[in-house]
């Protein structure tokens, strides 16, 4: 039994398109995300490996005071960006099959208009084919479209 040749083609279609996604995906989501973790956590590294200095208790306790809006601030952002990555991981895993179905129906869009124009194109073409067959024995040149002279 033989598959039917459009299910053959949507499903060779489909793999190019998964294929592709999931690169772009890698490229431009992962990449970033990981080279941005990875900033955080050097300089995470760095400021913990930085040595104390001779300052007095009353300047590293303001010091502290002074950087507590900061680390909320950054609390914020960092819980914004926990949320971003939650989201962008379920539109991954749900825009897929949709999107493959739009693409589907795009397709099939695609095929009906071409169809329709090869309809209403052949009997213009028909027509203008009959009196080629009588010159069949002449040299034709090629017509340039921009000037509509022909060039030998």
């Amino acid at each position: 039994m033989s598959e039917d040749p459009n299910t053959i083609e949507e499903r060779l279609y489909n793999m190019e398109t998964r294929s592709a996604f999931r690169r772009q995906t890698t490229w431009q989501i992962y990449f970033p995300l990981a080279v941005f973790f990875l900033i955080l956590i050097g300089l995470a590294v760095g400021y913990g490996l930085s040595g104390t200095g001779t300052f007095s208790a009353w300047a590293d306790i303001s010091l502290m005071l002074l950087s507590i809006p900061m680390l909320i601030i950054g609390l914020i952002l960092l819980v914004l960006t926990a949320g971003l990555i939650y989201g962008v991981s379920w539109l991954l895993k749900a825009l897929p099959q949709p999107a493959w179905q739009v693409q589907q129906v795009f397709s099939k869009i695609a095929k009906r208009v071409q169809t329709a124009a090869d309809r209403i194109t052949a009997p213009f073409i028909k027509v203008n084919a009959v009196p080629a067959v009588f010159r069949r024995g002449q040299k034709t040149g090629v017509v340039q479209a921009t000037e509509g002279e022909k060039h030998e």
